[in-house]
């Protein structure tokens, strides 16, 4: 009890000592008080010139709607029909496109399948016995044995048609002397026969080195069997292959 009625002497001595000081601090500090309270009240006068200047733009902003509430009206309506109308033939546009890319796509698949008839039979022709041996490809007895499952394949992005053809190999390990091999072997094959023949069906012979109306674009190795990809020419096609850097080259390739 005696700690405690000393402690709170001590306490009240300490207080009684800071609030003769006081007035000593606050003079000492004055100029630093008078500036804290300028930013406070200019601060606060910049706030209250905000929130009246917003009061004032929502109390303009309601008056000026009030006062022509019939003109945005009629102006609300006339821009959703602008855009109605815009709209519907953007959408028209886009359907008619569709429909007539379809057709498109029907008409050039139809006559793709004419095509593979002729393209059979050029192919059929081509694959002779020496051409045979040096591919590794048995010799087919009928055109039809050429048939693909899937004759035709298309790459709509580009309108690209792919003709597919189905030859069995010799052996069923992959060509001993690779796929790029086959390829150009018989790419040179088909250019001498277009030279000299043409393509029944689609051009006579041609003298143009620089004129190549089919490409064989690809020789899949399915093991026991090989595809066959051949493709006509057309400008999406070779774009296609000069950005990949690998269209076929102008000159026959020396047959062995």
């Amino acid at each position: 009890m005696k700690n405690w009625f000393s402690n709170f002497d001590q306490f009240s001595e300490n207080l009684l000592e800071g609030l003769k000081n006081a007035p000593l601090k606050v003079k000492e500090n004055k100029r630093l008080i008078f500036k804290f309270s300028i930013f406070i009240i200019g601060l606060l006068f910049c706030l209250y010139l905000l929130i009246l200047l917003f009061i004032t733009l929502i109390a303009n902003a309601v008056y000026f709607v009030l006062k022509n509430k019939e003109v945005i009206i009629i102006s609300f309506i006339v821009i959703c029909m602008i855009f109605s109308s815009i709209s519907s033939k953007r959408d028209k546009a886009k359907q008619e496109q569709l429909r007539n890319n379809l057709e498109e796509q029907n008409r050039q698949e139809k006559q793709a399948m004419a095509r593979y008839t002729y393209l059979r039979m050029f192919l059929f022709k081509i694959l002779d016995d020496r051409l045979c041996n040096l591919t590794e490809i048995v010799k087919p007895v009928t055109p039809n044995l050429l048939n693909a499952l899937t004759p035709i394949t298309v790459d709509d992005s580009r309108s690209i048609i792919y003709y597919n053809f189905q030859v069995h190999k010799m052996k069923t390990l992959p060509f001993s002397q690779g796929t790029d091999y086959v390829q150009n072997l018989l790419s040179s094959h088909v250019i001498a026969k277009m030279q000299i023949e043409g393509i029944e069906g689609f051009t006579a012979p041609i003298n143009d080195d620089l004129l190549y109306p089919l490409y064989v674009d690809e020789i899949k190795d399915l093991g026991s069997m090989a595809i066959i990809v051949l493709v006509m020419d057309c400008e999406a096609y070779r774009s296609l292959k000069e950005n990949q850097g690998n269209l076929q080259s102008r000159k026959l390739i020396e047959h062995i």
